[in-house]
């Protein structure tokens, strides 16, 4: 689930920005200072009515110096308390709360969390907002906008961890079983794009690849050794599927298969539409959830509700 917290004493949101959030799967927190409460245009409060339940308001109960940062920070605890997959969006400008976001991060306390400037950013894919989060662990203070070195660059690192599980995937493919010898074939693989690369800059990009496959848990070290162990089978790949869309819960087909597909991205691999119906066919038949025209229900499911309706966006029955 995304959680966007505002700081409405810094950021003023246009009613148009929310245009392209999802209802159904997003958690709108807009931190009112004091003196913004009588402020809140009737756009942007008919804007946030589709949110339903989603739309939270926060009012400070009195002004004074951080006071929105001390409500905004309890929140983002209790978030990350009751939702550890969240992915969570701070919109403010204040860099303050940098060093809070540093720490969940790190503390690995949810999906993910970022700090934006613009609403509009928070529209972006989980992909490219968990991507934004990298940026800032890997450069602290300096701003995301300040170019990074093509080998450490987030979105060049996972091109090529991409490129690496694609053919790694293949069942017929050899998988090195030595740390050392999967590093000279990564090297061997990205000769074409670590061209302009010296030799220490091309062992750091194999470096951050491997770490980047290591962190999505695709591959990973026997303990105690320097032997690699591959989590590339279909089998696994689609229990972890699957088991991102349980927790996420969508609440519509569309939503579950943008759920899917952002969760692809984010383990390196690529899948197809036909995959994609093929997991809500799976999930069907496991009774991991029910699908009902363009809707979805989960476990425990209402016991007057029992009949078998067709489901025509993946072409099964649930």
């Amino acid at each position: 689930m995304k959680h966007i917290l505002i700081d409405f004493e810094n950021v003023r949101p246009k009613a148009e920005q929310l245009n392209g959030l999802d209802g159904e799967n997003c958690h709108i927190w807009l931190f009112l200072g004091k003196l913004q409460q009588k402020t809140l245009s009737v756009e942007l409060c008919e804007a946030l009515c589709r949110f339903g339940k989603n739309v939270h308001f926060v009012r400070v109960a009195k002004t004074g110096k951080n006071a929105l940062d001390f409500y905004l920070a309890y929140y983002l605890g209790k978030i990350t308390e009751q939702d550890r997959e969240a992915l969570i969006c701070i919109l403010s400008c204040d860099g303050g709360f940098d060093v809070l976001v540093e720490h969940l991060a790190d503390a690995k306390l949810c999906r993910g969390i970022v700090r934006l400037s613009e609403l509009s950013e928070a529209v972006q894919s989980e992909a490219v907002l968990l991507e934004k989060q990298e940026v800032v662990q890997d450069n602290n203070d300096v701003e995301i906008s300040v170019p990074v070195p093509l080998h450490q660059s987030p979105t060049f690192i996972n091109q090529c961890a991409k490129k690496a599980v694609s053919l790694l995937i293949q069942p017929d493919t050899f998988r090195p079983r030595v740390m050392k010898n999967l590093q000279t074939g990564l090297s061997k693989l990205f000769e074409e794009e670590f061209v302009t690369f010296d030799d220490n800059q091309k062992q750091e990009a194999v470096d951050l690849i491997i770490k980047r496959m290591t962190d999505k848990e695709l591959i990973s070290l026997e303990s105690g050794t320097n032997l690699v162990c591959y989590h590339l089978d279909s089998d696994s790949i689609l229990k972890r599927l699957v088991g991102k869309l349980a927790a996420a819960k969508p609440k519509t087909v569309p939503a579950a298969k943008n759920v899917l597909r952002s969760q692809a991205q984010i383990f390196c691999v690529e899948i197809e539409e036909a995959t994609i119906d093929d997991i809500l066919k799976f999930c069907l038949t496991k009774k991991i959830l029910r699908i009902k025209g363009a809707k979805i229900e989960y476990p425990p499911f209402s016991f007057g509700n029992q009949s078998t309706t067709s489901c025509g966006h993946c072409g099964s029955r649930g």
